[in-house]
């Protein structure tokens, strides 16, 4: 991974982070000890940084719902099941999360990790929707076999993604739900299956 000096398009405003941040002083524990008495745990994985993403300008793309923001971008061929990065941010208690940020997703059971002041590139992964017929990425969690930390992780789908192509994940309808966006379409489904806190 790079520090946002290095990272091209990186918003000042936001603080680049290669780590997890807890709101809470014991809340990294909290969850660690929620994870060891859980029974069904998390697949565990050895994450190795890799530069597989790049992040994008959209201005040329006048019809993506982006526009003229930025989307994160393939920099080579992804296999398909792979683990892209982890998604960081602050983790708070769900209850206790921002309902307004836009970078703002649920995690284990109860809490949630907001990319919205402190981050890495998964922040810039736009929805899906109105740019390809389905998500190419999904998040899930998994447990990083180095720290052994719950994480949460972008993973490409059961098909790969090619040079320069956009990573597009669904964010859910509690997402669109919440900023009264939501248009319910049976035919869509996708819709149900987000990840998010709401």
């Amino acid at each position: 991974m790079s520090n946002s000096k290095q990272l091209k398009n990186w918003p000042s405003n936001v603080q680049y982070t290669a780590k997890l941040h807890y709101s809470l002083p014991n809340l990294c524990r909290l969850i660690q000890e929620e994870v060891d008495s859980d029974r069904t745990k998390p697949q565990v994985i050895h994450y190795q940084p890799q530069s597989l993403v790049k992040i994008g300008s959209l201005k040329d793309f006048p019809n993506h719902p982006a526009y003229p923001h930025f989307g994160l971008f393939a920099n080579k061929r992804i296999p398909p099941f792979t683990l892209i990065l982890p998604y960081l941010g602050m983790v708070t208690p769900s209850n206790a999360a921002d309902p307004s940020s836009d970078y703002c997703l649920g995690y284990y059971n109860h809490y949630a990790i907001d990319a919205n002041k402190i981050g890495n590139e998964a922040r810039f992964i736009n929805d899906y929707r109105n740019v390809k017929d389905k998500p190419n990425v999904e998040f899930k969690e998994y447990i990083d076999k180095s720290s052994s930390q719950l994480m949460m992780g972008v993973f490409s789908t059961y098909k790969a993604i090619e040079k320069n192509e956009e990573l597009l994940i669904n964010y859910g309808k509690g997402f669109w739900k919440s900023r009264g966006l939501l248009q319910d379409d049976p035919s869509d489904k996708y819709l149900e299956h987000g990840f998010d806190f709401n």
